[in-house]
């Protein structure tokens, strides 16, 4: 009997609507939830997003970005760490559950939600190497609001290649790019563009030999045909952002330890001249002296 009850329970709450899609319970927990949002007979992660006001309207991604880790060693290698926090804003009305669940105003998961829904494709079109830190739950958060608005939080550590311009080095001024691009959508499917105070830079931020002077933020188009070994899909005008970072190096190492320690020599070796011909033991000490300079100055190069 009891067997019999559990099993007309269970037929009652997965009583088929819409063909085969079982209906929502009166009462479910965020797992639940997002489970039956996502399930295959009513979801199909592997495509986008309708468009807000057209469905064939491409779907746009708000970035935003906070900025907490800048390492620069671009001296010897002409490139820069940076590690940021990536938020992506959009909205998916496949995802709304205002009339479903009223009782509910969020859904919070990390990897478990981000494998059953649709999530954007980014890639860091100017790096050396980048490891997106999304692979564990503390470093992916993904909310969900009752009308459909996903926001994918992530990590990310990336080198990036900076070409440096040295002609007036050292108070040369560099600038250096950060640059997101779609990787599977063309812009007729997702464009990027930034959110709302899109760069936040973190209070203790600090530099080696650099410092921040300013970011700014733009976004544009790229271009792949077929000519460059990209075929089908992947061929068109992709959507692109970009961070760029200017950085002032800091000049008071080079000032204290080559053209102070120059100037002296320079100065030092023209007291010879204000010498009388004849005294030769002053000349042999300043000879000596300059020559002492020389070799520090040199170690310290080094």
């Amino acid at each position: 009997m009891l067997a019999y009850l559990s099993g007309m329970f269970l037929l009652a709450d997965t009583t088929k609507v819409s063909g085969n899609c079982p209906s929502f319970g009166s009462s479910m927990t965020q797992t639940e939830l997002l489970q039956e949002l996502a399930n295959e007979c009513r979801y199909d992660k592997m495509v986008r997003p309708p468009g807000v006001i057209n469905e064939t309207d491409p779907i746009r991604i708000y970035t935003r970005a906070f900025i907490y880790t800048i390492k620069s060693n671009m001296a010897k290698t002409l490139q820069f760490d940076v590690h940021l926090m990536l938020q992506f804003r959009y909205l998916d009305k496949r995802l709304k559950f205002t009339d479903i669940a009223p009782y509910m105003t969020q859904i919070y998961g990390g990897q478990n939600a981000h494998e059953l829904i649709w999530t954007p494709t980014v890639y860091v079109a100017n790096e050396r190497t980048s490891a997106v830190m999304g692979n564990g739950v503390k470093d992916l958060l993904i909310s969900i609001s009752s009308y459909g608005m996903v926001m994918l939080n992530t990590r990310l550590e990336a080198t990036l290649n900076c070409g440096l311009r040295l002609e007036k080095f050292p108070f040369d001024v560099q600038e250096c790019p950060l640059v997101f691009e779609s990787w599977t959508h063309n812009v007729n499917e997702m464009v990027l563009d930034w959110d709302d105070d899109p760069i936040v830079i973190a209070d203790n931020l600090y530099l080696t030999e650099y410092k921040l002077v300013d970011t700014w933020v733009n976004r544009s188009g790229v271009s792949y045909t077929s000519s460059q070994h990209h075929y089908g899909h992947f061929a068109g005008n992709f959507s692109s952002i970009n961070i760029t970072f200017k950085l002032a190096r800091e000049m008071g190492f080079f000032m204290m330890d080559y053209y102070v320690p120059s100037i002296l020599i320079i100065v030092v070796s023209w007291v010879s001249f204000w010498l009388h011909v004849d005294a030769s033991a002053p000349r042999i000490v300043l000879e000596f002296s300059e020559h002492d300079q020389y070799s520090i100055g040199k170690n310290r190069g080094r």
